[in-house]
C-alpha cells in the first residue's frame, strides 16, 4: 500500500447521510475507499509513457484493483464509477491498463485539512507565545527580586555607614556633625556616642562652650576633642602638652625670681 495514503486522516462529509446512494453499501464503502486512497499531495508518475504528477485529490487505480481491494465484483464497480461520473462526483482518465480518478469535491476536504493544519498551528503558536510569554514574567520576576535583593543589601550596606545623631542636643548638633565629618576615621555608632558623652563632660553640659570646642578641634584639625585653654598648644597631632607648659612656667618663676634677687 501507498504510504503517501497510509497516513493522516480525510473528510467524510454528514451530508453523505442524504445522498441518494447512502441505503446503497457497496457504494458508500466504494466511495470512501476512493476519499481514502486519493493522494493528499503532489505525486510524480509515468503513465501512457509520459510523466505526470498527480494533484491532492487524484490516484491512479483500475477496475480489478479496486475490485480486489474492496471486494466488490468488477463489473459493480465499473457500473458505481459511471454513476459517480455523471453525478459530478468524479473524473475518469482511461488507458489500456488503468486510470486516473479525479475526486472533484477534494478541495472541499482539501481546504478542511488545511484549516486543521491552521487551526494545530495557531494552537501551537498559542502555546509557544503562552511559553514565551510566561518565561518572560518569570524571567522579569526573577530580575526584579535579584534588583531588590540588590537594593536591600545597598541599602544595608550604606545603613551601616549612616550614624545616628539623634541623641545630639540640637543646639550643637550642626557643629558636633561638621566636627565628625572632619574626622578621617569615621566612628562607629558606638564610638560616636561616646565622643559626645566626652563632650558633654568637658564643657560640663554648656552649650557654647561645647560649640567652641568643636570650632577648636575643628580649626586645628585635631582628632579628640579638649577643654579650652588660650595656653595650650597642640604638640605632633597629639593632646595639649600641660607638662611642658607647667615646666615652662616653674621656669619662667625661677627666672624671675633669681631677677630680683640680682637686683636687690
Amino acid at each position: 500500500m501507498d504510504n503517501n495514503t497510509n497516513t493522516g486522516f480525510i473528510k467524510v462529509h454528514r451530508k453523505l447521510l442524504h445522498s441518494s446512494f447512502y441505503n446503497r453499501s457497496q457504494y458508500v464503502h466504494l466511495w470512501l475507499h476512493l476519499l481514502l486512497k486519493a493522494n493528499h499531495a503532489g505525486k510524480k508518475i509515468i503513465w501512457n509513457n509520459q510523466e505526470i504528477e498527480l494533484q491532492p485529490g487524484q490516484l491512479i487505480t483500475g477496475r480489478i484493483k479496486l475490485a480486489s481491494e474492496t471486494g466488490i465484483k468488477e463489473n459493480t464497480v465499473q457500473y458505481i464509477l459511471k454513476f459517480f461520473e455523471k453525478s459530478s462526483m468524479i473524473q475518469q482518465r482511461n488507458n489500456s491498463q488503468n486510470r486516473i480518478i479525479t475526486i472533484l469535491s477534494w478541495n472541499d476536504f482539501q481546504k478542511f485539512n488545511n484549516e486543521i493544519t491552521t487551526a494545530q498551528q495557531r494552537n501551537n503558536n498559542g502555546l509557544t507565545t503562552a511559553q514565551q510569554r510566561n518565561n518572560t514574567n518569570n524571567n522579569e520576576k526573577n530580575e526584579k527580586n535579584e534588583k531588590n535583593e540588590k537594593n536591600e543589601k545597598k541599602i544595608k550596606s550604606e545603613g551601616e555607614k549612616i550614624l545616628n545623631f539623634d541623641f545630639v542636643f540640637e543646639k550643637i548638633k550642626a557643629k558636633f556633625v561638621e566636627y565628625i565629618e572632619t574626622k578621617k576615621k569615621k566612628p562607629t555608632q558606638k564610638q560616636l556616642k561616646a565622643i559626645y558623652e566626652h563632650l558633654i563632660e568637658i564643657s560640663e553640659k554648656n552649650t557654647p562652650r561645647a560649640q567652641k570646642i568643636l570650632d577648636q578641634s575643628i580649626r586645628n584639625g585635631w582628632e579628640d576633642l579638649y577643654t579650652l585653654d588660650n595656653h595650650k598648644t597642640k604638640t605632633n597631632g597629639n593632646k595639649p602638652n600641660n607638662l611642658s607648659n607647667l615646666r615652662q612656667a616653674a621656669t619662667n618663676i625661677i627666672q624671675a625670681a633669681t631677677s630680683i634677687a640680682i637686683n636687690e
